[in-house]
């Protein structure tokens, strides 16, 4: 008769108890649906904003918004209005879909981008035929950078040299080191370019966010927070390391990242609006500049080349980067935006 053997019953772990306050808790239901309201305008998508995608973000038990769990009827009814609100955004939503993406800054966004996509996409194509015609490079290329002037220039207002005239000698501050906040530091790649971690991902621009808010919270002088716009190998890093790019009327603090997409910026300019409603009672003074590289494609993939092998980007990523890149604009509400063109 064959001997029974018992397995070993695996044990879960045990699941980390709250001990956040319930006010707390409900101040992250709020910051929770502020954030997921603003990815449905965004997108248009009216599933980016419900209930389990906002208690799960706040990392609180969704029983709390439809039953009386509490002795305390006043928390009770707050979290049910955290309930209410959600149910009435998706109901304006349904009804005015159209006016509510486009009466926002990134439904603005989104709509540019529509526009553009077409010619975006033609431009693309002429890139990839600009490689096998050795004898039509510079025209076709020049073709190429003018048209895509012309579209991005509606849309960006300010320049670097209109700012630059703007600095007045007397308002000169005593700079104390450029605070650089670079999110792949924290990346630990093995092969560089390579995004396809999204657990690592959170992870890195979590610790980035929190360098953000403590370099902030570090210093009394006025504040300019720039968030670089760019493909890999465009020269960002190259223009944050020469303090000569620096307004020397603030102090610096720079976002060293690709931030392609008004979305991706919007994230960012969210945390700054949290920091600012935390530090109110500081009055800190800050303005938000965009950073935006301007460089073709065709020198993208050049400067790849001479990278060293080890530390070459795959080239399909930078197309796919590339054409993910979209130009920012007033819409979305920086104070100021530089320019920075490489031929």
């Amino acid at each position: 008769m064959p001997t029974l053997i018992n397995k070993p019953t695996e044990l879960k772990p045990a699941k980390q108890r709250d001990t956040r306050p319930h006010t707390e808790r409900v101040k992250d239901l709020r910051k929770a649906f502020q954030y997921c309201k603003l990815r449905a305008e965004a997108s248009g998508r009216i599933n980016e904003c419900t209930v389990s995608k906002v208690v799960n973000r706040a990392n609180v038990n969704d029983v709390y918004l439809y039953k009386d769990k509490l002795k305390d009827q006043t928390i009770n009814k707050k979290y049910h209005d955290v309930r209410d609100s959600i149910v009435r955004f998706r109901e304006q939503f349904r009804e005015n879909k159209d006016l509510v993406v486009e009466e926002s800054a990134l439904g603005e966004a989104i709509k540019d981008r529509n526009m553009m996509k077409a010619e975006r996409d033609a431009a693309h194509l002429a890139t990839a035929k600009i490689q096998h015609k050795n004898l039509q490079l510079e025209s076709d290329l020049e073709y190429y950078k003018n048209r895509q002037r012309e579209t991005e220039d509606n849309s960006i207002a300010i320049a670097h040299s209109r700012l630059a005239g703007k600095v007045s000698n007397s308002n000169i501050l005593s700079i104390n080191g450029i605070k650089v906040v670079r999110p792949s530091d924290h990346l630990n790649l093995v092969n560089p370019g390579d995004y396809s971690n999204q657990t690592k991902i959170n992870n890195a621009w979590s610790i980035a966010k929190n360098e953000l808010s403590a370099h902030i919270k570090n210093t009394h002088l006025p504040i300019r927070v720039y968030i670089l716009i760019g493909v890999q190998n465009s020269g960002k890093t190259a223009w944050c390391d020469n303090r000569k790019n620096f307004f020397n009327d603030r102090q610096p603090i720079v976002i060293d990242a690709m931030n392609l997409t008004k979305v991706d910026r919007f994230d960012w300019l969210l945390e700054l609006s949290d920091i600012k409603e935390e530090t109110i009672t500081e009055r800190k003074d800050i303005k938000v500049c965009a950073v935006y590289f301007d460089v073709p494609l065709l020198q993208l993939q050049h400067k790849n080349s001479l990278r060293p092998p080890d530390n070459k980007i795959d080239i399909e990523t930078i197309a796919n980067n590339f054409a993910k890149l979209e130009a920012p604009s007033t819409a979305e509400r920086f104070d100021e935006i530089i320019i920075v063109r490489q031929k």
